[in-house]
This record gives structure tokens, sequence and C-alpha cells, in this order.
């Protein structure tokens, strides 16, 4: 080994030439050859001004150019073995490379950058820097095996580092890299390095960071932390395996990943405020691998364009953290298929998160959808809400074993006109007190799989007009609230069972299809509808709280209108404040039913439950096709107007069914095969019948087109105007009463026309009856009165048509008038005693009236019963026995035959005496 001197006389020449190399400073001790790898090579303040150029290979064993002032240039390579020291005096060109081979060097620029490229390349090579090594932005430094490292306090300045390979390479110290393009370039295995790296570059030209060891050196770690800062405007790609990524940069520089791990912290301008950069990735993945505390925090200023997919694969220790304060979005996929992830502020992302294993906890989250479908032990904990912002299916949680779920609300928030579908289910759901928003101002359809036992609301406030949808589910409540234009728009071949309320805002759209609507019961006790004039379409409506406590709810509803059919099944109280519009009603529990408005039905109103009372009030008009009432309660009817297009029927089969109605009813038929009814209105229909039961009329017109039939029962009527075609009360068998307070009952049809039979079953009270016969055809008419007392009876045939009216039954009158103008005859029963009280005013002095008796040989009595005489005209009687004498005269009349107590004359005295009949 030897030291050699250069030395020129201030003159430029080349490290090659031998001449330029003594064995002495100055020139001195004589020349001697070109360095060789055992040469210690010095430049000192003796060896001039002039310039020495690296224009070939060289080698040394070290360098110390300490006092030289000259300059050192040249871009050959110089391999050296051992130390070098830089002046601070000296020109410094050479861009060569300098490549430290088997030994040990210590480096020492004396703050000299660095023109040229250091390569350690050596299993035994060290080179240890003394204070700051500063290289420029386009030179290298090369590890491509040895060590790289400080024996000073320093850091390491360089445009670019490189250490590929598989030797063993350590980097021990801070490194800054300034340079453009692939300003790092790790890979291979055995690489380690225990400190950061800088990028600081400045510029607008785009730098790369590709840190990709498989494993580390015997003592340190391969992964590698970066910060990126500077004010550059280029662009950073980043691809490997990195320990912690600091981005500070401030001159807006975007950013971007390969598939890249990292085992620390991602800081996105969280510790430095100003940083501006922009993440603008493609489509990579993120992974979060290692045991270590993995955390991103994402700084105020930030933007995040696109995000790659990030993936949390760590099986132990720390679960991972990204820290949002400022609500930033991810864009990529999340998955955690390791110990978990936590957010202390709220998750964004506009992918999808997929829960493998472990923990998700976080504030609020945000995200296109979320999945957790296997059999791993899971937890999902969000504390605020759930944005589910994608299209298509936003949840997919079909394996709930080992699965915890704790979210307060999940809202649904696409803007788009794509439809999407959130499924829920026994495990994922909103926690009590929680619910379901389907929210946003997409106009795309929305479909709510809520489960079986989803005992939650759900809300919708979309804005964009949206379907919504629903499959069947047992939920708490459905609110269309304030300011929805959505449209509810279902498959009515779901069941949707609410167990608490309904509200359809007037904002809302009207409903299109409608599913099948159970209303169950609550703790509470109350069910609230309201439906602010919005109608339900397709699907039927049924009130059943038996599956909590039956008959025990109360139902309240604003109003209603369906076109499909309403089923009360068990309720204690259904009230409806505003109008009923709908195919049907019924009821088959106990409850009662208030309609405070309109009751509007195109089919039935049905009641069904023979064991409780059931109840329906309508305060306001009221029509259906019919009424069936087979309960023990009571229908109400207080409308002005009734009307039910076929039929009424009250029918319970163990005790009667009541029926109450004021206000005109107008129905087609009305049977009472075991019920009661009070009518305080005006009744229209074609055929009442009382098969079993009791009729009450109070101050009523009571008008048939056909026939009023009694066979088992009581008729009860006070001042009240009966028509019908017959009235028939004939069944002997059956216990009956008809009860007629001031009463008058118009018959229009013939034969016998009113039909009351006695037999010892019939009890009545129809002495303030009138009864008007009216039929004008030539068929004969019967009366059966069954010997009761009438008030009055008028038989008003008309004046063209020969007709016939027959009486029967030992009646009394208190008075009864026959006029027509042709030949008509009035027949008596034979040997039966008639009662007229007061007036028989029969005959017509246009033609002859016939008065006769049934019976060929029998003559009928007639008995007048109070004072006063009775007279008829142009009368023809047969058979008949009047009395008492003196009182019954015929004028202008013909006694055919077997006629006694008739006065075929004027009477002699004054009638003003003793009154006429």
């Amino acid at each position: 080994m030897a030291a050699k001197y250069w030395y020129t006389n201030n003159v430029n020449a080349n490290w090659a030439t031998a001449a330029n190399w003594y064995n002495g400073s100055g020139g001195t001790d004589g020349t001697t050859t070109v360095p060789t790898a055992a040469d210690d090579v010095i430049l000192d303040a003796a060896s001039g001004s002039g310039t020495i150029t690296i224009a070939a290979a060289a080698t040394c064993l070290s360098l110390d150019c300490t006092g030289f002032i000259g300059t050192l240039a040249g871009t050959s390579t110089l391999a050296f073995l051992g130390s070098i020291t830089l002046s601070s005096s000296m020109t410094l060109t050479y861009s060569g490379t300098a490549t430290l081979g088997n030994g040990v060097s210590y480096f020492t620029s004396n703050e000299k950058t660095v023109t040229f490229n250091i390569t350690v390349n050596n299993v035994n090579a060290q080179i240890f820097f003394g204070g700051d090594l500063t290289m420029t932005s386009t030179n290298t430094l090369t590890l491509s095996s040895g060590l790289i490292s400080h024996y000073s306090a320093g850091v390491i300045s360089v445009g670019l580092f490189v250490s590929t390979g598989s030797a063993i390479r350590e980097l021990t110290s801070i490194i800054y890299l300034t340079g453009i393009g692939t300003v790092w370039n790790v890979s291979g295995t055995n690489f380690g390095n225990p400190y950061e790296a800088y990028i600081t570059n400045a510029s607008s030209s785009a730098k790369t960071i590709s840190h990709s060891p498989s494993t580390g050196s015997p003592s340190y770690p391969f992964r590698k932390s970066f910060y990126i800062t500077g004010a550059g405007t280029g662009t950073y790609t980043l691809t490997g395996n990195f320990q912690d990524l600091y981005f500070a940069n401030t001159g807006g520089a975007s950013f971007s990943f390969g598939n890249s791990n990292i085992a620390g912290t991602l800081d996105l301008g969280y510790s430095n405020p100003t940083c501006n950069m922009v993440w603008n990735n493609g489509a990579t993945t993120l992974t979060w691998n290692a045991d270590d505390a993995l955390t991103m925090n994402i700084g105020q200023n930030i933007t995040i364009t696109v995000s790659p997919a990030l993936s949390y694969t760590n099986a132990t220790g720390y679960s991972g953290t990204i820290n949002n304060p400022y609500n930033k979005s991810l864009t990529g996929a999340i998955t955690l298929n390791g110990t978990g992830l936590t957010s202390p502020d709220n998750l964004r992302t506009t992918g999808t998160i997929t829960v493998t294993s472990g923990l998700l906890q976080s504030n609020d989250v945000y995200c296109s959808s979320i999945s957790s479908s296997n059999a791993n032990t899971r937890d999902i904990t969000i504390y605020g809400i759930l944005y589910l912002t994608g299209t298509g299916t936003l949840a997919t949680v079909t394996t709930t074993t080992n699965l915890t779920v704790a979210i307060n609300n999940i809202y649904v928030t696409n803007s788009s006109a794509t439809s999407k579908s959130l499924t829920l289910n026994s495990v994922f759901y909103p926690n009590s007190g929680g619910g379901v928003y389907l929210a946003g101002s997409g106009s795309g359809t929305i479909t709510l799989v809520a489960g079986t036992s989803a005992l939650y609301p759900i809300y919708v406030t979309n804005t964009g007009g949206a379907p919504v949808s629903f499959s069947t589910a047992t939920i708490k409540s459905i609110e269309f609230s304030t300011g929805t234009n959505a449209v509810w728009s279902n498959a009515t071949s779901q069941t949707l069972t609410i167990t608490d309320s309904l509200t359809i805002d007037s904002s809302a759209g009207n409903p299109t299809n409608t599913p099948a609507l159970i209303f169950a019961g609550n703790g509470s006790y109350v069910v609230y509808v309201t439906l602010n004039g919005k109608s339900l379409v397709g699907g039927t409506c049924t009130l059943n709280d038996s599956s909590y406590l039956a008959n025990q709810m109360y139902y309240i509803f604003d109003g209603f209108s369906s076109n499909a059919a309403f089923t009360v099944t068990s309720a204690y109280i259904v009230t409806f404040y505003g109008a009923f519009s709908g195919p049907s009603y019924t009821s088959t529990s106990a409850a009662n039913s208030d309609f405070y408005s309109s009751l509007t039905l195109t089919g039935a109103l049905s009641l069904a439950n023979n064991a409780q009372s059931n109840s329906v009030e309508v305060d306001g008009n009221f029509s259906a096709a019919t009424i069936s009432h087979l309960a023990t309660g009571i229908i109400y009817l207080f409308g002005t107007t009734n009307n039910v297009t076929t039929s009424i029927t009250l029918n319970n089969a163990t005790s009667p069914s009541y029926f109450y109605h004021s206000g005109t009813l107008t129905t087609t038929t009305f049977t009472i095969t075991n019920g009661y009814l009070e009518s305080y209105g005006n009744l229209n229909c074609t055929t009442f019948t009382i098969g079993n039961g009791t009729a009450v009329f109070q101050n009523n017109i009571v008008t048939l087109t056909g026939i009023f039939t009694l066979t088992l029962g009581d008729l009860y009527a006070t001042n009240t105007t009966f028509s019908s075609t017959t009235f028939v009360c004939s069944t002997t068998a059956n216990s009956r009463g008809v009860y007629l307070d001031n009463c008058s009952w118009t018959l229009t049809s013939t034969g016998t026309v009113w039909n009351l039979a006695d037999g010892g079953t019939l009890s009545a009270s129809i002495s303030t009856l009138d009864i008007y016969i009216t039929n004008t055809s030539t068929t004969a008419i019967t009366f059966a009165g069954a010997g009761q007392g009438y008030r009055y009876l008028f038989i008003r045939r008309g004046a063209i048509n020969t007709n016939q009216v027959t009486i029967t039954g030992s009646n009394s009158f208190l008075g009864l008038y026959h006029t027509g103008g042709s030949t008509q005859t009035l027949t008596f029963p034979a040997g039966t005693d008639t009662y007229i009280f007061d007036t028989f005013a029969v005959g017509s002095s246009s033609a002859v009236t016939t008065i006769n008796s049934s019976s060929s040989t029998i003559a009928f009595n007639i008995v007048k019963s109070n004072l006063g005489l009775v007279m008829c005209n142009n009368v023809s009687i047969t058979r008949s026995a009047a009395s008492p004498d003196n009182t019954w005269y015929a004028i202008n009349s013909t006694s055919v035959a077997g006629n006694t107590g008739w006065i075929f004359s004027a009477p002699s005295r004054r009638l003003s005496s003793l009154g006429t009949g």
C-alpha cells in the first residue's frame, strides 16, 4: 500500500497519466504509477489548481482531497475500498460512479455537493458518512450489497436511490431524495432500513417510489417509511411494501399507488395542514398486512379523486384506524380480513366495504355497499349512521353466524337513476331507537328487504321521485316524510307487517302499487296510519293485534283509500277521522270501528264475529254493495245519505245483530235473520224481511218496491209512513209482534197485499194504523186483517178498471173508505163481524159498487160501534147483516138478497143531530 500524490503544476490532466503521480506532496520524491486498489490517493493544496479528469476507469484504496483547490472532473468509474474525504475548497464536477468494494469507507464531504454516483457493492462493504451527504438531484446512490450508514450525525440527500437483488443490504441513515423519475427503487430480499426517506423535489416532473423487498436484513425490517414533501407539482407513484407514509407536499401534486402494502401509518396531509395533494389512483389495492398500529390520517386540504381498494389483512395485533375529521371520502373498496378497522370520526368511501373477519367500528360510515357473508367472527359497530350510496345490492349479509351488528341508523342515499336494493335480516339491522332512511335524490327504484322481525322504523325521504318497494317483512313503521316525492310502487304479492305506524306525507307521490299490509300491535297500544289523502293500491289491509295482545290495540287513521279489501281480524278500537274509500270492509274481531267522515265501499261491509261485540259507526255518508252483519255489535249509520246497492243482512247465530241508521237508507233487500234494527231516517228498498228479530222505525218514510215480510219477531213503528207491494206476516207457527203507532201503510200490489195471520202467535197494536190499497189493475186484492183493529182502511183502486177487494178476518176500523168510478166489488168474510167505529164510506155516483159476502149462503156481519149513521150511495149489497138498527142506509142502491139491517132509502131524521158515518 502506497500514498500517491497528484501534481501537474496547475495543468489540467487525466487521472490515468502516470507522470502526474508522485510519491510526495507537490511533485516531490519522484513520480510513481497510476494508483491501484492498494493505493491511497491524495489531492492536497500542493496539487495545484488544475483539473484532474477521470476519463477512464480508475481505482484506489482511498481518496483524500483535504486542502485541494483544483477540480475533480470526469465521467468514468472510480472503484475504491477505503475512505473518501472531499475538500470544501475544491471544485467538483466529476459525474461518474464511485463504487465501494470489499472495504470500510468513511466518506466525508465537508459540505461539498457530490456530483457523482455512489455504489456500494460488496457483502463486506460498509460506507459511513460523516455529517450530511448531499448529492445532486441527478445522482444515484446504489446499494447492491453491504451497509450505508453514518459515523457522525447527518443525513443523506441524493437524487435517486437504488437497491436490488438478494444480497444483504442495510441502509441505516435518513435519506432525502431530490430527483425525478424513479427516485427510489428497492426490490429483492434481505434489505433492511430502520429510518425514513424524504421525497423533496420541487419540480413538475413525475416521481416514482418503488419499494418491494420481501424480506429484511438480519438486523432491520424491510419496510420503509417515506415522507412526500416539497412544493413540486409533479405526480408521485408509489408501489411496494411500506412502513409509514407521510404526504406533506404543498404544490398540489397528485399521487397514486400500485398494488402495495403498508404496515403502519398513512398520513395524508394530517400532520401538515398545508398539504394540498391530490390522490388520483388507478385500480389497485393498498393492503395493511402487518401486526402494527395501522393508521390512515386524512388531512384538511387533501383532495381524493380516486383512491385504491384498501385491504386490512393483519391477523393479529392492532386493528386498522382511519382518522377522518374533515369528512374526506375514499373511492375504493375496503376489505377487512384481519383484526379489523376503526374510525373515530367517520369512514367514507364510494366503494364497497367487506367485513370478512374482525371489527368494523366507526361513528358514521359511508360506502356504496356493505358485505359480510361467512362464518368468521365479525363485529360491525356503527355508533352513528351507515350511509349506503351505491346502486344494485347495497348489503350482502347472508351468513349471520358469529356476526355481531350494532348500527344506529341506515341511510340509502344514492342520487342516480339506477335501482338499488337493501336487504336486512335478524342480525343486520338498526339498533333500537334507530331506523332505515330511504333517502337521496336519485330516481332509481329503491327496494327494501327488511326480514321477518325488523322492529325498527323506515323513513322515506327521497327527493328524486324514486319508486319505493318493500318485500315481505315485519317492521315497526313506515314514514314517507315531509318533502319527499318518492312513489310507493310495490309488488302486491308481498306482505308487510307494521307494528307501529304508517305515514305518507302529502308531498309524496301517489302510490302506484302497495303490498298487502298487516297492522299488528305494540307496547304503546296505539297504531297510527296517516295517509294525507293518498290511496293504497293493490294490496289488502289487515288489522291484527293477536300476535301481541288480541283485541287490545287502538288503530287511528286520518282517512283511508284503497282498491283492495280492508279486514279487521283482531283489534280494540279502529278510528277513521277522514273519509274511507275501498272495495270492502270486513271485521271479524271484537273491535269498534268509528268512521267520523264518510265510508264508501264498492263491495261489502261485513261484521263476522258471533261471540263478541263488533260495531261500526259511520258519521258521514255511507255507500256499499252489501252489508253483512253477523256480529253481536251495532252498525250505526248517521250520515244524511246511506246507499247499499244489493242487500243488508243482520244474522248472528247466537244473539241479535244490531243496526241503527238516521238519514236516508237505500238498498235492494234488507233481511233480518237474527237481528235488531232501529231506523230514524227514511228507508228505500225492494224487499224487507224480518226472519227473526226486531225492526223499530221512528218518524220515517219506509218505501219498498217489493214485499215487507215479518216471519218471526217484532215490528215497531211510530209516526212512520210505509209503502210496499204487500205486507206478509202469516207464519202462525212463529211468535210475531206488530206495533204501529200513528203510522200509515200503502200497499201497491195485487193478491193478498196485507197478509196478517194470528194463530195465537200474533201480538199486535195497530189501532192507529192507516192502510192504503192503491193498485188500479183489474186483478183481485185481499186484505187479511187477522181480526185486528185498524184506524183507517183506504181502498183507492181508481175509476177505470173493474176490480175486487176481499177483506178477511174479524177486523175493526175507525174508518173504511172505498172510492172508485168503475164497477168494483168489496167482499167481507161470511159469518164474521166487521166493526166500523166511525166512517164507512163506500160507493160512487159514477158506477155501482158491489158489497157482498164471501159466501153465497152466509151473510157477513157489519157493526157500527159508535153513534152515527152510515150512508152508502149507488151500491149493490148481497148477504150483509148490518147493526144496530136504523144506522145503515143505502141510497140509490140495490138490495140483491139476504140483507138485514140495511135501509135502502135516505134517512128521515136530521143527520146533524146524530152524526154521520
